[in-house]
């Protein structure tokens, strides 16, 4: 008889046809979730607003510091940032987290870097959604913030940004996933801050897209990321650490 194994306190995503089909289903709970909103909900969201608003009366001052006192030391920085958000990097580098833990039978890697890859495809569905209905003007094409082309204009893709929403939606993953190794979610954290920052640095975003590509980026994440937690796990546990490379017990804490 086989002794019996304590669940997982995170969760646990296999590659399958339910995974497929679960990044369809979960899209539509986050969807709809406003439905089923509680006031502190809503009070997250107004204040999510409210901060992207007061942002974007800043964003001209912003963008014409930024402007007149370049960098290459800065610049050169936060490069690092780039490659964090572009969706064509985080393809590879999320199937190089994959690949790694099938090589080294790491499940716990292996589903990180599904859920991870499940939020960066639903996140960048709503942001790319977005960026379509709003039509604002990127800083390089334009020298006014409150200047938008329109619903489906063809162009004016700049709120909210692309590579931000990617960047902390991974990033929210392998920090929940991984939060009782203390320096992972700092580490996961300024990784994404620097996408956010590259992204106006390089004229390309005001203040307010980023920041509000964050905000989607990081719910859509939290939110998935409960989806799939076990929710009968115990909060504290102790649980068996058995792989080819290593045996042993590990404590888990969810906060």
């Amino acid at each position: 008889m086989k002794p019996e194994v304590a669940p997982h306190p995170y969760p646990d995503v296999k590659l399958n046809t339910d995974y497929f089909k679960g990044i369809v289903t979960d899209g539509i709970k986050l969807v709809t979730s406003p439905l089923h909103w509680e006031t502190r909900d809503w009070l997250t969201a107004g204040l999510i607003g409210g901060t992207t608003v007061a942002l974007g009366f800043l964003d001209e001052k912003v963008h014409e510091e930024i402007e007149e006192n370049p960098s290459k030391a800065r610049k050169d920085f936060l490069k690092v940032g780039e490659v964090v958000g572009d969706g064509g990097y985080a393809a590879a580098y999320l199937s190089l987290f994959y690949l790694t833990g099938l090589f080294r039978d790491d499940e716990e890697l292996k589903s990180t870097a599904l859920l991870a890859t499940e939020s960066f495809l639903i996140s960048g569905a709503f942001t790319l959604t977005l960026k379509h209905l709003i039509g604002r003007e990127r800083p390089n094409n334009t020298t006014e913030a409150d200047d938008f082309a329109g619903p489906f204009a063809g162009e004016g893709l700049a709120f909210p940004s692309g590579h931000t929403t990617t960047a902390f939606a991974i990033a929210t993953v392998f920090a929940k996933q991984y939060e009782r190794h203390i320096w992972v979610p700092p580490l996961a954290y300024t990784l994404a801050t620097m996408t956010a920052l590259s992204r106006v640095n390089e004229n390309v975003h005001w203040t307010s897209d980023v920041f509000f590509g964050a905000a989607i980026g990081y719910f859509t994440a939290a939110a998935l990321h409960k989806l799939h937690s076990n929710p009968n796990v115990p909060k504290l546990m102790v649980r068996p650490m058995v792989s080819s490379a290593r045996q042993g017990i590990a404590l888990d804490y969810r906060f």
